[in-house]
């Protein structure tokens, strides 16, 4: 510290000094709360962020590991607060404006199968390329007497993606159980993806 006091250089905030025993005032951090259907990759496109700063900002690992109701930290609002000019205003909190595409017909796509045969390892990913889709009524069937329904109030938005486990277990964001006790997909069967209407959106043939 200098003789008379004030932090040294490179302690300083935007050109001020702060007495001894004084730190620069912490930003109150912005939070976004995972919706249905969200992604990570969703929520920092939606928010024009970095999706390994919201990793790191929320120390996660896993990127398809999300919850519905969880909150997580926005860094760059954080970081753009802390480093902008002292006002006697207070800046308003940002806006978040849905994607353009949200307006658009939903665009479901069965993706692939992972683990075909295998009980605690076969899932279906679903990816949506269009609007947003409330699931709500909308099946997935085997073509030979198993159906699978979606839950009520399920909403997968634009570029969201989600997987749908044969097994028992618990239902979150990004992740479905159809809770079978036995594999359903063998090679061969065909997948059908049909909407609330039951009008086919997409299917798949098991390699």
């Amino acid at each position: 510290m200098s003789e008379r006091g004030y932090l040294p250089p490179g302690r300083w905030t935007e050109g001020r000094r702060f007495p001894i025993g004084m730190l620069p005032p912490t930003p109150t951090p912005h939070t976004y709360t995972v919706q249905g259907g969200d992604t990570l990759f969703s929520i920092a496109r939606d928010l024009d962020i970095d999706v390994d700063a919201l990793m790191a900002a929320n120390g996660l690992t896993d990127p398809d590991r999300l919850s519905v109701g969880q909150v997580l930290t926005i860094p760059e609002v954080s970081e753009s607060m802390s480093a902008s000019p002292v006002s006697t205003t207070t800046p308003a909190p940002p806006t978040l404006t849905p994607p353009p595409s949200d307006s658009q017909a939903p665009r479901l796509e069965i993706r692939g199968v992972d683990g075909a045969g295998i009980l605690d390892k076969e899932t279906v990913r679903l990816l949506n390329t269009g609007g947003l889709a409330a699931m709500a009524g909308w099946t997935l069937d085997d073509g030979q007497g198993r159906v699978y329904r979606f839950p009520n109030g399920f909403t997968l938005y634009n570029r969201g993606a989600v997987s749908l486990h044969t097994q028992t277990g618990t239902d979150t964001a990004i992740d479905l159980y159809w809770g079978l006790s036995a594999a359903a997909w063998t090679s061969g069967k065909v997948m059908t993806l049909r909407d609330g209407s039951g009008e086919v959106q997409s299917t798949f043939t098991i390699p």
